[in-house]
């Protein structure tokens, strides 16, 4: 009775996991949605543009890609600001 009950347990559970590890979330699961980014280079130069999309990647660190061919930057955390209005 015990594993009938933990079997239909994970046979529920696991596609809700699955489904809240796509996209832009966070631990939450909230999606976040972010429309401009400020970002400082190495050389200290700053990028302003509208966010096309961004990926949270490693512990922190994000991928952003900015509109209107601006590129695409991977950057620490504490080198970039993302902001609505």
């Amino acid at each position: 009775m015990k594993f009938k009950k933990l079997l239909a347990i994970a046979l529920i559970t696991t596609p809700l996991l699955t489904a809240c590890s796509t996209g832009n979330k966070n631990a939450n699961s909230v999606a976040r949605t972010f429309k401009h980014a400020i970002i400082k280079l190495p050389d200290d130069t700053i990028i302003k543009g509208n966010v096309k999309e961004w990926t949270y990647r490693l512990s922190d660190t994000f991928q952003i890609t900015l509109e209107d061919d601006k590129g695409t930057y991977v950057v620490h955390a504490s080198d970039c600001v993302l902001y609505n209005d």
